[in-house]
């Protein structure tokens, strides 16, 4: 009788090594899914990160072209009342 709990035991014992075995082999394969699409995120932040930059740089160069079409704009202004005011000395 002893020796029939002493077995029942080790195989209850069995059992429970055996479960837990398989469940941590399922938290070690979520784990690695979970690290996976880690380095998706970071390699897609990485990518966002450059194309914010590349659209920073484009913005600064549209603003310097938005300042450079403004200067000459008021120098044609500029211009135009010069030409006004001699147009109207002459009249």
């Amino acid at each position: 009788q002893e020796k029939a709990d002493l077995n029942q035991r080790i195989a209850e014992r069995d059992d429970e090594i055996a479960s837990l075995q398989t469940d941590l082999n399922n938290k070690t394969d979520r784990i690695d899914e979970l690290e996976s699409d880690l380095n998706s995120l970071n390699a897609t932040i990485e990518s966002l990160e450059d194309e914010n930059d590349a659209l920073r740089d484009k913005n600064a160069d549209l603003n310097e072209t938005i300042d450079e079409k403004n200067e000459a704009i008021s120098d044609l202004c500029n211009d135009i009342d010069q030409n006004k005011s001699a147009y109207e000395q002459h009249c």
